[in-house]
């Protein structure tokens, strides 16, 4: 049973993601559960506009909606998503993004493509990016895609800085927001 068990958990994961048992999971579980999935990932402490874009803002977003299927342990298309020398690689297609043209970035273009459409993504049956989410993905890709640039660095409108507080309730179970 304990060999039936082991083998069932890691084809589960290989098969759809680490997360899959917590993914659907009641928020009390998912807070319980979630700091025993992170690798070595730290949380981050600093305000929000004094973090990293990409690790306070992108890292995020590609971790919620797209490392399931490309990640470390699952990468798709030979594409991953968990670090950002991997976004910027491609896949076997090639590059994601095209810094500063959103709107010429694969990425971009297969989340804004109908949900129906063959290269849609993330999948249908896999939670789907917001607007909010696509537009600082957006934001942060016609800014050039910088990796280690602060966000108050990036001088964001007022509209983007509003994004970036919803997005930021959203994913921090310290202000008690449940992540979508």
């Amino acid at each position: 049973m304990a060999l039936l068990e082991v083998a069932s958990h890691l084809g589960g994961s290989m098969t759809h993601g680490r997360d899959f048992l917590t993914r659907y999971a009641p928020t009390a579980i998912r807070t319980l559960v979630r700091p025993l999935m992170r690798d070595a990932k730290t949380e981050l402490t600093e305000p929000l506009m004094q973090q990293p874009v990409f690790v306070g803002i992108v890292e995020p977003i590609l971790e919620q909606r797209c490392v399931s299927c490309h990640g470390a342990e699952k990468h798709k298309a030979g594409l991953r998503l968990d670090t950002l020398e991997g976004l910027l690689q491609g896949g076997q297609d090639g590059p994601v993004i095209v810094a500063g043209q959103a709107k010429d970035s694969p990425l971009i273009q297969c989340m804004l493509s109908p949900l129906d459409a063959d290269g849609h993504m993330p999948p249908e049956e896999h939670p789907q990016a917001n607007v909010e989410e696509i537009s600082l993905l957006v934001w942060w890709i016609n800014d050039g895609a910088p990796a280690a640039t602060r966000v108050a660095d990036l001088k964001p409108k007022p509209e983007i800085r509003r994004l970036l507080e919803l997005v930021s309730q959203r994913t921090d179970p310290a202000k008690g927001k449940e992540a979508q």
